[in-house]
């Protein structure tokens, strides 16, 4: 294009904004102003009376700090998932201002309900590099009105105005008559004059014009970019006069804020006009020391005398009394607290700041406040994040990383969740105590959560250097506890058995009765037996424990066999009760007592304490 060709096309353009940004762009100055401290309109102000000083107390921004600061805190990150790339993407955000340029346009958008990045190039040690930046005042940058993608990667045409002194124009473009430059005077900018960058997108490229006045100042220059370098990100949405326009927490907050000031201007005009404490007395009580009263109230001086008897030498004189005036505040302390109150559930922020685990409130208040913060401010951070996305792969293209794709993690709210799952696993730290496996579970979870410090980095790493049970410890640990259950079970068994030998032992009963009766004492004991070794070897992780366990359940069952024998013989000799008792009890002792044998060890991990 010619000369005049980009002039024209740059005039149309900007006819084209101001018709579709007019709106928007006041919004943006208003709130600038009400945010600068400038809180009090020509209606507001006509509330009070003519000697009335108006009060502002700035509640606003402490919100928007918080929500900044909480960014600051915890940024965004580029990832890709390739360490070179993403080692490259790490030293570009390192590098100058370039990672300041989030929180400059996160605070924009919060604010005014719209933030801009700015992608240029700098020369560094000789080479252009890319760089990025948020724009100083977003109201003279001059966004496609036809564009509708959230990240504006569908505009054709966009702009950035600086205004420039005549001084500087006169310097750094001597051949520009700035006193009779017609385009210059239709501005309307004063001693200020424009200098526009304005960006074409054609051909797969970006072509870049410099414009001052009614001339081209520059050569025109390609960003090897298949879009404008200008990247909005919007806040909340909303219909203005039928034009769609952006907002963001000045705009919501201004009528409470408004009211807090109105509260704190009365608060201040009651404690000013407040009566100061008064005496009342005798005129002879005071004679001759009636200045020291009339000043009581503007000196540190404590001390007050008074005369004690009248001018006759007897009459004994009443002393002043003290009459103190108080200030009545309770009504604009309460409306105060309710509008900073009702600021919170406006803009997701306490009047204190972001919650910070305030130890004097519930573990459960705290998460709900943490809930509540990341659910009334998310829209900004995931507008960020579809941005800073575009943002991201301009930027590793222009560095010669082609067709690669980027994640932005981490970032505040991740912080905050974080935070919440903290809460919750504390909150469950009470019931898995006696739970080796949920209690590691649970532990590993607070320290992924909170992975950021220090501290518990190092914690975490003391206890993930220790070895981990392997799948068959970790088997044979739920064995462990499955036998506890049975033994528990047996345990009841071996009680009614007991009750039964003692039945056998009281009272009368016949040779085969009392040898019925030694059996079960024996079963009893092999029994007892059973449970200790099973139990004993599990936790040794000794293989042969199960064999050892049948062999002895076997025998049991080898001995109830031979009580119900017995009973078919109750009438054999004494003698040969006594030698079939003995007989079985030699037969089964070389078993127990091969199999008795324990470790004194075990290999089974224990809970990491």
């Amino acid at each position: 294009m010619t000369e005049l060709e980009i002039i024209d096309r740059w005039n149309q353009f900007e006819s084209r904004c101001a018709q579709a940004r007019d709106t928007q762009v006041s919004h943006i100055r208003e709130d600038r102003a009400f945010l600068s401290g400038d809180q009090w309109q020509d209606e507001d102000k006509a509330q009070l009376a003519t000697d009335r000083y108006p009060r502002t107390v700035d509640v606003t921004s402490v919100s928007i700090n918080a929500i900044r600061n909480q960014y600051m805190k915890a940024p965004f990150q580029w990832y890709t998932g390739d360490s070179e790339v993403d080692q490259l993407s790490d030293s570009f955000l390192a590098t100058r201002d370039n990672a300041k340029a989030a929180v400059d346009v996160l605070e924009s958008v919060v604010a005014y309900g719209l933030g801009i990045f700015a992608l240029s190039t700098e020369e560094v040690e000789g080479e252009i590099v890319p760089c990025i930046y948020a724009p100083e005042d977003i109201t003279k940058v001059y966004l496609d009105p036809d564009s509708t993608a959230g990240d504006g990667s569908d505009a054709y045409e966009g702009a950035i105005v600086e205004l420039k002194s005549r001084t500087w124009v006169r310097h750094n473009y001597p051949d520009i008559d700035v006193e009779a430059d017609p385009l210059v005077t239709c501005h309307g900018m004063g001693e200020s004059l424009p200098l526009v960058t304005y960006y074409v997108r054609e051909g797969g490229v970006c072509n870049v014009y410099r414009l001052l006045g009614d001339s081209e100042v520059a050569e025109p220059s390609v960003i090897e970019l298949d879009r404008i370098p200008l990247f909005p990100v919007y806040g909340e949405r909303i219909w203005v006069n039928d034009k769609i326009v952006y907002r963001g927490i000045v705009r919501k907050a201004a009528p409470v804020q408004k009211l807090i000031n109105m509260a704190y201007t009365q608060l201040g005009e009651r404690l000013a006009i407040c009566p100061k404490p008064v005496i009342m007395t005798n005129v002879d009580a005071v004679e001759g020391l009636d200045s020291a009263y009339r000043n009581y109230g503007k000196t540190r001086n404590p001390l007050l005398l008074h005369n004690r008897l009248a001018d006759d030498g007897k009459t004994v004189l009443e002393k002043p009394e003290y009459i103190q005036n108080t200030v009545q505040y309770g009504d604009i302390t309460g409306i105060i607290s309710a509008n900073l109150e009702f600021m919170h559930s406006i803009t997701g922020v306490d009047s204190k700041g972001m919650a910070d685990g305030n130890l004097e409130i519930t573990a459960t208040q705290a998460m709900l406040d943490k809930q509540t913060e990341s659910t009334n401010i998310r829209h900004f951070y995931e507008a960020m994040r579809v941005t800073y996305k575009a943002v991201a792969e301009a930027v590793l293209g222009m560095l010669g990383v082609q067709g690669v794709s980027v994640d932005i993690i981490e970032g505040p709210e991740s912080q905050m969740e974080r935070q919440i799952a903290m809460q919750m696993l504390t909150s469950l730290l009470p019931t898995v105590q006696q739970d080796p496996i949920k209690l590691q579970a649970v532990l590993d979870g607070m320290l992924l959560a909170n992975a950021d410090n220090a501290i518990l980095r190092q914690v975490y790493g003391v206890l993930h250097s220790r070895p981990q049970p392997t799948q068959m410890e970790q088997q044979a640990m739920e064995t462990v506890d499955q036998m506890k259950q049975a033994i528990d079970k047996k345990n009841q068994e071996i009680m009614q058995l007991q009750e039964h030998v003692k039945s056998y032992e009281s009272g009368e009963r016949n040779t085969a009765q009392s040898i019925q009766g030694e059996l079960l004492k024996m079963k009893l004991q092999h029994q007892q037996k059973l449970q200790e070794m099973a139990f004993q070897k599990e936790l040794d992780g000794n293989a042969d424990a199960a064999k050892a366990a049948m062999d002895l359940e076997k025998q049991q069952m080898d001995i109830e066999k031979q009580a119900v024998q017995l009973d078919a013989v109750k009438t054999k000799a004494q003698a040969e009760k006594a030698k079939a008792a003995a007989s079985i009890v030699q037969s089964m002792t070389p078993t127990v007592e091969a199999n008795a044998e324990v470790k004194d060890e075990t290999s089974i991990p224990t809970q990491i304490s």
